[in-house]
């Protein structure tokens, strides 16, 4: 069992012999961005991985996000019984204690939220896929909220065509219970079925779509692409097996961007907010919507 723990920048390194730290962009790093994460790692007895190591589309990094690390994992790491994607500031809690706090400022002790190796290999064995707790939304009024949803209308025309069995047409204008930040773990078998499916759809979607004339925000289509798509497959196979055991552990956020300031910005990718003395005095479109 393996869970890449995909970073980007410096930050507390996150490891043990499930928890595999993998610092995504590489190939895009400058020298010393590499040997500081190598040091990172080294401080806490972990082997630094790179995702421009092996068969690879770390170059690709700027518009995949972490899905250029799901990609390694999946061509890279082919003898775990499990594979999943956790990120350096989002993770699972598997203590299944719904009292605790799913923010926390810093992680000193992954046995905590049952991270250590014991209970990740207990706790996921009892099922076939694990999933954050979702919440009710429409994904294609979501996508268009945020996003071009013209590009979302090309991906859902290539996918009705190729998978008409899918019926995720009809899945993306439903309400429906739905996960969110590519965080998942699966059978070796369902991780990689659903890594050819969605690289199928995603490299289809690189050779069409206009992203590279999008700002820094919106060029990450795929990676949102990847968020949306994991929901539609999860619903595929749950029709497909409904003995499907899935299990759904809350979202542990550590030390996340504040949402509310004393004093200055804050921007969520939806509005931007100046704050004064904790009160809020203007509140504005955020600087990385669709422009």
């Amino acid at each position: 069992m393996k869970i890449i723990v995909c970073y980007h920048k410096k930050s507390d390194i996150f490891a043990n012999e499930i928890l595999t730290p993998l610092l995504c962009g590489a190939s895009r790093k400058k020298k010393e961005d590499i040997e500081s994460f190598a040091s990172l790692c080294a401080s806490v007895g972990a082997t630094p991985r790179l995702d421009n190591e092996g068969e690879n589309i770390s170059q690709e990094n700027r518009y995949f996000c972490e899905l250029t690390g799901l990609y390694w994992a999946w061509k890279n790491l082919p003898d775990e019984d499990y594979l999943g994607l956790f990120h350096y500031r989002r993770m699972l809690d598997f203590t299944r204690n719904s009292q605790k706090s799913s923010d926390i400022k810093k992680l000193s002790n992954l046995a905590d939220f049952g991270l250590d190796e014991a209970s990740l290999r207990k706790c996921v064995a009892e099922f076939d896929i694990v999933l954050p707790v979702g919440h009710f939304d429409e994904l294609y009024k979501h996508y268009g909220n945020f996003h071009y949803v013209r590009d979302l209308d090309v991906a859902l025309s290539y996918i009705e065509e190729k998978f008409p069995q899918m019926h995720v047409s009809d899945y993306f204008t439903s309400r429906q219970v739905n996960s969110f930040a590519n965080i998942f773990v699966a059978k070796r078998e369902l991780f990689g079925e659903y890594c050819e499916w969605l690289f199928d759809i995603l490299f289809y979607l690189k050779e069409r779509l206009d992203y590279k004339n999008y700002n820094a925000y919106q060029s990450r289509i795929f990676g949102f692409f990847g968020e949306l798509l994991l929901n539609a497959w999860i619903d595929h196979k749950k029709r497909e097996n409904p003995n499907l055991k899935i299990g759904y552990f809350s979202m542990l956020n550590i030390n996340m961007p504040p949402s509310k300031r004393f004093f200055g910005f804050t921007d969520d990718f939806k509005w931007r907010r100046f704050w004064f003395c904790g009160l809020r005095i203007y509140k504005g479109v955020s600087k990385w919507q669709k422009i």
